[in-house]
């Protein structure tokens, strides 16, 4: 049996045979012709400016980047940027995964997903990409950043640019060429092949947690095969925002679930301690043009009487969101004839509810949502002033919060919250428990479309929601859709 090669031979011998097949396919010094798909998710436009220029600054000409907002408040960046700069910015389409969408467009062998408080560095594509032309089986590649949660954790302190491009360049020099194979990754800069999409598929849209989403993608590469490479010789910087709400397990729980562990402790150690290759092969999460369009929301109107049906008709003719079953409960025995549905959007669908005893609205309630076809329910009644993009408001809270509820604080009346505060003494007592959402006005909430999203009361004319101790809820406070806290769940 030949003698193991010392690491510093080995690492010799890999950069020779680079530098053969460089020189054989006249490609010194990137080894990819057809160029690489840099997509990066936007969430604060001083960051994202900050990354897109040095991505610019720092990527092989033959790089293509697309920027994908992850909020729909966001402003445009569009004019920071020169025309012949090559950088598609995408429009924002609430309850779209927009950088799926970016992923499964992307005619390049690589793409890389980043988020925008990275800050890469000179070189760190074409360091980058070579572990996938040293070894076939690589699927996923990734730089050390202090971001990275397990292996590749490193944080540089630096003051400026010029300390982090020393720190770089001597790092350069001295891990040349060097990379090793990792359990996992967690962090917000990834490289990997075009072709895992075909095997694996994107990032599973039932995770809401971001490390916990590239994670179980990483893994499921490894069930196929695929070897993730830690590259040494690459180093990106990572911002870090001081309002970040810290490690919640609770965000982890669906992963959990999912790969048979137990409660996720705060340094992610359980994934680098268990074999996951082992474990039997999950379904992929494929890429499918239905996910790339508006999701069907459910919208339910309660309305008491003709009166309310003029103030409501004004509200349709205005709202902005294009998906919609619409669901019509009212009292009554004459039924909604002459009523009309909405029929001026193509996307739009209608179904009816007619309670034949006038209070009977929590049987309405539970009837339409048997009825409910969307992957979001929204309740609407004639009381409050609802802005026009009410609806795309709601989906966009929902599909990027961990929540299970959105409620709209700012459209509530002062004596529906007071009520609110009456109806919970009477269903908990005066102590309740700390676990237990608060009842909301129903007409000013959403939530995912579940078989169980807790109880309805009814407290003279008004309607409300009880959630389930496990709900976690997002409430919306102003107008701007600024000012948000997530409460609520079991943690």
């Amino acid at each position: 049996m030949p003698a193991p090669i010392p690491p510093d031979e080995r690492n010799l011998h890999q950069l020779a045979g680079r530098f053969s097949q460089l020189s054989r396919l006249g490609m010194l010094p990137f080894p990819n012709r057809e160029g690489v798909t840099i997509i990066v998710k936007i969430t604060n436009p001083q960051w994202a400016a900050a990354c897109l220029r040095l991505l610019l600054l720092h990527s092989e000409p033959s790089a293509q980047i697309i920027a994908v907002p992850e909020r729909r408040d966001l402003p445009s960046l569009r004019h920071l940027f020169s025309e012949d700069d090559p950088i598609a910015f995408m429009p924002y389409e609430p309850g779209v995964d927009l950088a799926g969408k970016a992923l499964s467009e992307a005619a390049t062998p690589f793409a890389a997903l980043l988020e925008d408080r990275v800050l890469v560095t000179p070189h760190w594509l074409s360091r980058l990409i070579w572990p996938f032309y040293d070894d076939d089986n690589v699927m996923i590649a990734s730089p050390k950043s202090p971001a990275e949660a397990l292996d590749g954790r490193q944080n540089v302190p630096c003051q400026s640019l010029e300390d982090l491009y020393r720190f770089v360049s001597d790092n350069q020099h001295k891990e040349y060429g060097t990379w090793h194979a990792v359990p996992v990754f967690t962090g917000p800069c990834l490289l990997f092949r075009t072709s895992l999409l075909n095997a694996i598929g994107g990032v599973d849209p039932l995770l809401r947690n971001r490390a916990a989403k590239t994670a179980d993608w990483c893994l499921r590469a490894r069930q196929i095969g695929g070897k993730l490479a830690l590259c040494e010789d690459v180093y990106v910087h990572a911002l870090h925002s001081l309002d970040s709400a810290g490690f919640s397990s609770r965000e982890w729980d669906p992963f959990c679930a999912k790969w048979g562990l137990p409660e996720m402790d705060k340094n992610l150690s359980v994934l680098a301690a268990r074999d996951f290759a082992s474990l039997p092969l999950l379904p992929p999460s494929p890429l499918r043009k239905e996910h790339f369009s508006p999701p069907l929301v459910t919208a339910i109107v309660l309305l008491r009487d003709d009166a309310e049906r003029e103030r409501w008709i004004h509200f349709q003719e205005n709202q902005t969101y294009v998906n919609v079953h619409w669901i019509f409960i009212r009292p009554g025995i004459d039924g909604f004839a002459g009523w009309g549905f909405p029929g001026e959007k193509s996307t739009w669908q209608a179904d009816a509810i007619l309670l034949h005893e006038t209070g009977d609205w929590i049987r309405g309630l539970e009837a339409a949502l048997k009825l409910a076809k969307g992957e979001y329910v929204v309740y609407f009644s004639a009381g409050p002033n609802y802005p026009p993009d009410y609806m795309e408001r709601m989906v966009d809270l929902l599909f990027r919060e961990p929540s299970d509820i959105a409620a709209a604080a700012s459209l509530c009346e002062s004596s529906d919250i007071a009520a609110a505060a009456s109806l919970c003494e009477q269903e908990s007592g005066p102590v309740r428990p700390s676990s237990q959402p608060p009842p909301f006005p129903l007409p000013c909430i959403a939530h995912r479309h579940a078989e169980d999203i807790g109880s309805f009361l009814v407290d003279r004319s008004s309607l409300f929601l009880l959630p389930r101790s496990s709900q976690r809820i997002v409430y919306w406070h102003d107008e701007k859709n600024e000012d948000w806290i997530v409460g609520g769940g079991e943690e």
